[in-house]
């Protein structure tokens, strides 16, 4: 029987889904980041999802102005390379897709792309990718949001083109601080130093962003600040490179107190309304506590397992590391549905407690209820996070397993699935 098509519907900001693959199968890690790179549009962009047909063809698509799904394509070969040492995957080379531009005026528009009869390398790839990124900032040095970021419902706060991602511009430095030594590698020495500034100069506009101990989420076209507890800016401090580590954790520690509750996590609080200035977009149409408005988005407060574990390993203060950690282990069981079948929560979650939801619901009247479950983004972040939490990963090719908080080396060999593996 003809095997079937990996993720039937998918979009890059799907390709999340690849991060335990990196662990657990990277052969088809590679084929997926693959897959993805032949979704690019010649200009840098990418789809932001399509429907895959026979014989890897591309099927009806959509075509928007958010600004983020082109970036976790060099993200991911970047986590990649690293995991496996693999480099001959960025001389792969993949076709690109044509198709009409969005019309002006439209946050975007759907249709069948057609196959580019230009190829390029993975590396070429990936280069356009950072560069479509960089070359749309605004006035604060910060990516423009466009029709959304990560979150795609604050799709009017960049409606003008002038609103600007602070979350972006953390996650972009991610992508630059890995990607620069890999243009070096190349002997593309124009292009690393060209990062290499732009990288210096997120630091300094990410630093600007900072009120008290929190980050500001994003800025509309207007300019007026958007300043809720959010988990990304509360993880991505710690997971960019681009913030000193005290302010990373001052910050984390800064907004967990509204994101987490008794039952889950938050992925931002408080709730919009019909009152929000800046107006955000469709977020404020679900209810309080609904979806992103408020509720448990799992794969986006996931990201806050990663900052507590990067930071407890890298703090030097095993008292400290022991804290992260513990804090770490915490908010996974709370976004997990792991527990969620006992008498006094199954009622009200509603859910098969096996299953990762894509969210939560943390209304009044509602809190606890579960939606959207077999999402597989939060999934797999969910996997990746107990991965992390675990200290297992793959490195340069090679599985090891350390104690999350990094520890002193203390290095023995261990049997995993009959496999001989390095344990710190």
């Amino acid at each position: 029987t003809q095997q079937p098509t990996l993720f039937p519907y998918t979009t890059l900001f799907r390709s999340q889904d690849v991060l335990p693959l990196l662990l657990l199968d990277p052969a088809l890690a590679r084929e997926q980041i693959l897959r993805h790179a032949g979704q690019q549009f010649v200009e840098g962009d990418v789809l932001h999802w399509w429907h895959p047909l026979p014989g890897d063809r591309t099927g009806f698509a959509a075509r928007t102005r958010a600004s983020d799904p082109q970036a976790w394509l060099p993200y991911l070969a970047a986590q990649y390379l690293a995991a496996t040492g693999d480099a001959g995957i960025l001389d792969e080379h993949t076709a690109f897709v044509e198709g009409p531009a969005i019309p002006h005026g439209a946050d975007g528009w759907g249709f069948a792309p057609r196959p580019s009869a230009e190829r390029a390398t993975l590396y070429e790839h990936c280069r356009r990718a950072i560069d479509y990124t960089l070359a749309r900032r605004g006035r604060d040095g910060l990516p423009l949001i466009g029709s959304g970021d990560w979150n795609d419902a604050l799709d009017c706060i960049g409606h003008r083109g002038r609103g600007q991602s602070v979350w972006l511009g953390m996650f972009l430095h991610r992508v630059l601080v890995d990607f620069i030594p890999l243009a070096r590698a190349r002997g593309d020495a124009a292009t690393a130093a060209r990062w290499q500034s732009a990288a210096q100069a997120l630091r300094t506009a990410i630093a600007g962003m900072r009120r008290g101990e929190r980050y500001v989420r994003a800025i509309d076209d207007a300019g007026t600040e958007l300043l809720h507890a959010n988990a990304l800016t509360a993880a991505w401090p710690a997971l960019s490179g681009a913030v000193p580590a005290a302010d990373a954790l001052a910050a984390l520690r800064a907004e967990l107190p509204q994101l987490e509750t008794e039952v889950l996590v938050r992925v931002q609080w408080p709730p919009f309304d019909e009152r929000a200035n800046p107006w955000p977009g469709r977020i404020a149409l679900y209810p309080p506590g609904v979806r992103e408005n408020g509720g448990q988005y799992s794969h986006g407060a996931s990201w806050l397992v990663d900052a507590l574990v990067t930071l407890a390993r890298d703090c030097g203060d095993p008292a400290m590391a022991r804290e992260l950690g513990e804090t770490a282990w915490r908010l996974w069981q709370k976004i997990s549905p792991l527990g969620r079948d006992a008498p006094e929560q199954a009622a009200r979650y509603g859910l098969a407690p096996h299953q990762q939801p894509a969210d939560i619901y943390s209304g009044l009247g509602h809190e606890g209820r579960g939606g959207w479950s077999w999402y597989t983004g939060a999934a797999a972040r969910m996997l990746h996070a107990a991965h992390l939490l675990l200290g297992v990963e793959r490195c340069g090719g090679r599985v090891r397993v350390r104690p999350p908080s990094g520890a002193g080396p203390q290095r023995q060999r261990v049997q995993v699935h009959g496999a001989s593996i390095e344990r710190e």
